[in-house]
């Protein structure tokens, strides 16, 4: 038990250290040995849980992507609407969002969390022209998403969620 809490917390410095390099440079520009030295944990052990860094980015895409399911679920049973949840959750990862569109791979959010809105209404979807118009909806949701973000634009000023129609507190 003990390692597996030791592996965690090595791959919690790799996933601060990549985080806080993207905050100054592109992927693209970020080296394994700059993102050891970020992370105070050595190449051979990076090595040891990832073949390069975008294996890395994709862990941290993963587990996003996860927390988002669980809050979509968690959101919707106490009465949220989806738009709602999504917002409130991708707003919360504003960081992450924007250090991937900086870097050109906001496609790897983009479409995991598509697969689970899809998942979320499959009772919903009764043949291709709904799942096409609930494609379209989620690219319009995360364009709008990307433009607030990337404009420094506060998604919990009213007339910002009197526009999109949200019903969400920034405390939740």
């Amino acid at each position: 038990m003990k390692k597996v809490a030791s592996i965690q917390k090595t791959k919690e410095l790799f996933k601060t250290g990549m985080i806080n390099l993207l905050k100054k440079k592109l992927l693209t520009d970020i080296t394994i040995i700059e993102l050891c030295e970020e992370s105070k944990v050595s190449r051979r052990t990076f090595y040891r849980y990832y073949n390069n860094t975008m294996e890395l980015i994709e862990e941290i895409v993963k587990e996003t992507i996860e927390l988002y399911t669980e809050e979509l679920r968690s959101q919707v049973k106490k009465g949220h609407s989806v738009d709602d949840a999504f917002y409130s959750f991708w707003y919360k990862e504003k960081e992450l969002i924007h250090l991937l569109t900086i870097n050109g791979l906001i496609q790897m959010v983009f479409l995991p969390s598509l697969e689970v809105l899809i998942e979320f209404h499959n009772t919903d979807i009764k043949d291709d022209q709904n799942e096409i118009d609930l494609i379209y909806q989620h690219g319009g949701m995360w364009s709008v998403l990307v433009y607030i973000i990337s404009n420094n634009i506060d998604l919990y000023d009213h007339k910002i969620l009197q526009s999109l129609h949200l019903n969400i507190n920034h405390n939740e």
